[in-house]
C-alpha cells in the first residue's frame, strides 16, 4: 500500500514530507538530496514533493520551529 499524507492540525504538528516541502517552497531551491533508509521513505518523499509548496501559515509554523530551537553547538 503506498504512504499516504493525511491532513492534520499544523499548530504543531510538521513531519519530514513537510520540511521537503518547505525546502520546495523557495523558488531558489529546485532539488533537494534526502536521505532514504526504507521504500517507505521514497514514498513518503514523492508524495510530498508532489503535493507542491507550503500555504504561508505552514511556513510560518515552521519558521517558529527553527528560531525557537539552536541547532548548533557553541564553543
Amino acid at each position: 500500500t503506498a504512504y499516504e499524507i493525511r491532513p492534520r492540525d499544523w499548530s504543531s504538528d510538521v513531519c519530514s514530507s513537510d520540511l521537503l516541502r518547505f525546502c520546495l517552497s523557495f523558488p531558489e531551491v529546485s532539488t533537494i538530496i534526502p536521505g532514504m533508509l526504507v521504500r517507505r521513505h521514497v514514498e513518503e518523499n514523492a508524495i510530498a514533493s508532489s503535493l507542491g509548496p507550503l500555504e504561508e501559515r505552514q511556513l510560518d509554523v515552521v519558521r517558529s520551529i527553527y528560531e525557537s530551537n539552536e541547532f548548533f553547538v557553541r564553543k
